[in-house]
């Protein structure tokens, strides 16, 4: 088939329209333009949808750019965009079918106004994205004279923070010597905050824990009011020097574990002497008594070893601390 000399001219106009497309989109920053393997239509649906984009103006396009896309398929893609440029005041109309078949007459007016219109938004956008960089990056990056001047202001904000820290920390005011008669789980806990100076009546103590019924009567908050005076009564308050390490502290160690082993030891006699032989439950409860009686034992030991090496300890100090007193004696005399 011969080709004549006017489509030979007709397609040299094309290829010299498309070239000026290519380099107008590249011109303002759409580099995808220069990849030689993408097709004509791929180049230009692209750069329109980026130009649109530009404009902060939102478009909802899936550029697949598959060669392999029929013309269904391009001029739907195409309609999507067309349908916004009127949005955008653009002045040339252009039809999805001509986007689909290349028609670079009415493509480049287009292109050329969008592109002025994408680098006129970027202009007015540009200080603001300027002063938005630079607001992310002083919040993790200070200059040099400022991070100078901040470091003394930190050291000083870190200390006060650990002085207000150590002062208002909770503070033991009382102490309860016979937990292990605390049968409940909510006197335990209002043991605990009455130790700290926190009352608590125990029908709110109740509500927080159990979630007691609405509408408690007064007798009921009476009692509950008596049952925190009494608990308060049982403790004893906080010596000045009861942060301190000594023989009686250190001997109140195994208080609790030691009742607990003669409340075992006790049970276990009860059942060794109302046990008949051939009843298995009662054998089996023989030896978890027995079982329970090893442990407690085994933890009593261990206590004692801790007693021991806590004394040694707290000798060990005191000696150190006598010395002390003695040198610093000595040379106040001196």
């Amino acid at each position: 088939m011969r080709v004549t000399p006017a489509e030979v001219l007709y397609n040299e106009d094309q290829n010299v329209k498309m070239q000026e497309i290519s380099e107008l989109l590249v011109a303002a920053g759409y580099f995808r333009a220069r990849i030689k393997g993408l097709s004509p239509f791929d180049k230009i649906v692209g750069g329109l949808a980026w130009g649109i984009e530009l404009c902060a103006v939102d478009i909802d396009v899936d550029l697949p750019f598959n060669e392999s896309l029929n013309i269904g398929q391009k001029i739907s893609l195409t309609e999507k965009i067309v349908a916004v440029l009127p949005r955008m005041k653009c002045p040339h109309r252009i039809e999805p079918h001509q986007i689909q078949g290349l028609d670079y007459e009415h493509i480049f007016p287009v292109v050329q106004w969008l592109v002025k219109k994408a680098i006129e938004t970027k202009a007015e956008t540009e200080d603001i994205h300027r002063q938005y960089a630079v607001y992310l990056f002083n919040k993790v990056h200070l200059p040099p004279q400022e991070e100078a001047q901040s470091e003394p202001a930190q050291e000083g904000f870190v200390k006060s923070y650990k002085v207000l820290q150590a002062r208002y920390c909770p503070k033991r005011k009382y102490r309860h010597h016979s937990r292990h008669l605390l049968g409940t789980e909510a006197l335990q806990v209002e043991a605990t905050l009455l130790e700290y100076g926190v009352h608590i009546a125990g029908a709110s103590l109740g509500q927080h824990i159990g979630g007691s019924k609405e509408g408690a009567t007064d007798a009921v908050g009476a009692q509950a009011e008596e049952s925190t005076s009494a608990l308060i009564n049982s403790m004893a308050p906080l010596a000045a020097h009861e942060g301190r390490l000594t023989s009686k502290a250190v001997g109140s160690l195994v208080e609790m574990q030691t009742a607990e082993i003669q409340q075992i030891a006790e049970d276990y006699s009860r059942k060794q002497l109302s046990l008949v032989p051939g009843v298995s439950q009662q054998e089996r409860m023989l030896n978890s008594l027995q079982r329970q009686l090893e442990a407690k034992q085994q933890a009593l030991e261990k206590c004692r070893q801790r007693v021991d090496k806590l004394r040694a300890e707290y000798e060990a100090k005191q000696k150190d601390q006598k010395e002390a007193e003695k040198a610093l004696q000595a040379a106040s005399d001196g």
